[in-house]
């Protein structure tokens, strides 16, 4: 059994912070008095009132060179989990094209899907303003909803249907999963679009029933999640 020699420990955690503290604010995050005295290495980092990690998780992503996307996508998880009352970890972090008349406080814009199965998702905005960064609820952009969200794998018959019937897939390179380097295809089906779960369970494959008659069937496998074609029952 090992003991923690606290004092070695505190005089790390000193040494993390006063590299940490540099870099948050010179890209304009607020963070609070870390408790690197009483809390060591564990002592949880507060940016705007949320939690980004402890010391060490975050002196390792700095050490990787990653802090600032680490940082942002938990951010951005947490304004999801706020504006949507849903207290899910996120799976996706999508940019999206800045709009031409957007503010010019306005940095980047994300659509962030929270959940298992991708859904609920919301558009957030990263802004400066004065000097600082926020997170906040951005108003354009794909609509939220539950006929929005990210796929492994999409077939061309499916797509083409898709699109016949108004809707659109967008592949975006550097959208970003969870669980691994997939999920870049952005399907987004019609408004219409009626959805029939083929199960009770949380990942039953659902059936998607698009203006015009055409099913889809999406698969929500652990490890893909695949829209094909389905027969009309």
């Amino acid at each position: 059994m090992t003991t923690r020699n606290f004092e070695a420990e505190r005089e790390l955690a000193r040494q993390e912070a006063e590299r940490l503290l540099p870099l948050l604010h010179a890209h304009g995050y607020e963070v609070d008095e870390i408790d690197w005295e009483r809390a060591g290495l564990l002592a949880y980092v507060i940016i705007s009132g949320m939690n980004v990690g402890d010391l060490i998780t975050l002196g390792g992503a700095r050490e990787r060179g990653h802090l600032l996307d680490d940082v942002r996508f938990k951010l951005l998880e947490a304004t999801a989990q706020r504006l949507l009352q849903y207290n899910a970890s996120a799976i996706s972090w999508m940019p999206l094209e800045l709009p031409p008349d957007a503010p010019a406080e306005i940095v980047s814009v994300w659509r962030v899907h929270i959940g298992e199965d991708e859904r609920p998702g919301v558009n957030i905005a990263e802004v400066m303003r004065n000097g600082t960064r926020h997170y906040e609820y951005f108003a354009g952009g794909p609509t939220p909803g539950i006929h929005s969200f990210h796929v492994d794998t999409i077939s061309v018959q499916a797509m083409q249907l898709i699109h016949r019937a108004g809707g659109n897939v967008i592949y975006q390179p550097n959208a970003q999963r969870a669980d691994s380097v997939q999920g870049r295809r952005y399907v987004m089906l019609p408004e219409g679009t009626r959805q029939i779960s083929e199960g009770e369970e949380p990942m039953a494959p659902q059936r998607f029933v698009l203006p015009g008659g055409a099913h889809l069937r999406l698969l929500p496998e652990w490890y893909t999640v695949a829209l094909d074609v389905a027969e009309v029952r």
